[in-house]
């Protein structure tokens, strides 16, 4: 058994006595139930089951130095250096005492451990838990190199609502792209209801080349059908209908170019406040009739100017007559996008020397007739 520190003042002298008195039995009671016996009743008198502040300040007591015990101001004098001895005849154990005196029995030892592992439980558990249950952290979105050489990483992929249908097989781009194609298909439905938006293809899911596409690899391109309208309702064309000048869709008897529902999505295209939309490509007779409805309409001249800046029609296309290419300006931030390709660098030719001898005009007669003279020889 090991030894017990008396408290000062406290009385766990003859606590402690009666407690090695009953050592044996104390094993016994911890031992009783592999032994197939309940265990006796315990025999300390007053001496409850251990509290949350017992378990404390027995951890604490448990890391006091020898010879020291809790609630003393200053350590006994064999504890310090200049009165310490050689005597051995002490046991060498060190007793783990509750604040009230004594040491620990073997069931109370028992608790504590419990107590500890209760405790590891109640923190470790959920922690462990929270960490498997936490939902995964997402991705940046990236718009790397330009819309003809490029790549995204992290992209959003557009999801079909009530007021916006996919057609396109690539549904990926900047969140900020189709997050504004979201937001504008429910503006103009709200404005005329019943509208609903055609989104076809954006990028692939990394970006990179697309078939049928000379960009769309960066994540900034989406391609939008036109609105079209049939006796004044919406029409739904399987695919991209072809706008002649007049506004009719070609090979849909019937079916024009709905001139407010499209105002309306260039409209909210370039007043979201959270995209910055870089150019839309469209044929000219397509911007004409848009310019001329926004005038009819009482629209601001300065979103007009802003409209007749970004509707246009690029150079070395076939004209976009079926459907509107809108591209997003490089988001802030994102050093590696490029707003543009950039065109490889051409070595300049070498220039010709010129001739330092000139010829005069009576050379020039003498050349002439030499050479007259050549033919008929």
């Amino acid at each position: 058994m090991l030894d017990a520190i008396p408290l000062p003042g406290r009385g766990g002298g003859s606590r402690n006595a009666s407690r090695e008195e009953s050592g044996a039995s104390s094993v016994g009671r911890a031992m009783a139930p592999f032994m197939g016996r309940e265990p006796p009743a315990p025999e300390v008198q007053g001496a409850g089951p251990p509290s949350g502040d017992d378990i404390v300040n027995d951890l604490s007591s448990a890391f006091v130095p020898r010879g020291l015990t809790r609630g003393t101001a200053d350590p006994p004098d064999r504890c310090r250096p200049d009165t310490m001895t050689t005597d051995r005849s002490r046991p060498s154990g060190r007793a783990i005492t509750w604040p009230r005196g004594g040491p620990l029995t073997t069931q109370e030892f028992v608790k504590t451990l419990g107590a500890i592992a209760a405790l590891a439980l109640v923190t470790v558990v959920p922690s462990l838990a929270y960490a498997k249950n936490a939902p995964a952290r997402k991705e940046r979105a990236v718009s790397i190199g330009s819309p003809s050489e490029g790549k995204l990483v992290g992209g959003k992929k557009i999801a079909a609502s009530p007021t916006l249908r996919v057609v396109g097989e690539h549904p990926w781009g900047l969140p900020g792209l189709v997050d504004m194609l979201t937001r504008s298909a429910d503006r103009v439905a709200k404005q005329h209801p019943g509208a609903v938006l055609t989104v076809a293809d954006l990028s692939k899911k990394g970006g990179g080349d697309v078939d049928g596409h000379r960009s769309h690899e960066s994540g900034r391109d989406a391609d939008v059908g036109f609105y079209l309208s049939k006796k004044g309702k919406g029409f739904l064309a399987p695919h991209f209908a072809t706008i002649a000048e007049d506004g009719r869709a070609k090979g849909f008897a019937g079916v024009h170019f709905d001139d407010a529902k499209n105002w309306a999505l260039i409209e909210s295209w370039l007043t979201d406040p959270r995209s910055n939309v870089l150019m839309i490509f469209a044929a000219k007779h397509i911007e004409a009739r848009l310019l001329a409805y926004a005038v009819a309409s009482g629209a601001p001249p300065a979103l007009r100017a802003r409209a007749a800046e970004v509707l246009i029609q690029p150079h070395g296309a076939l004209p976009h007559d079926n459907h509107f290419h809108v591209r997003l300006a490089c988001p802030r931030g994102q050093a590696d996008c490029r707003t543009y390709a950039q065109r490889p660098k051409v070595a300049a030719r070498p220039k010709a020397p010129r001739s330092s001898t000139r010829l005069t005009a009576s050379a020039t007669v003498d050349h002439k007739a030499h050479s007259r003279a050549k033919k008929h020889r």
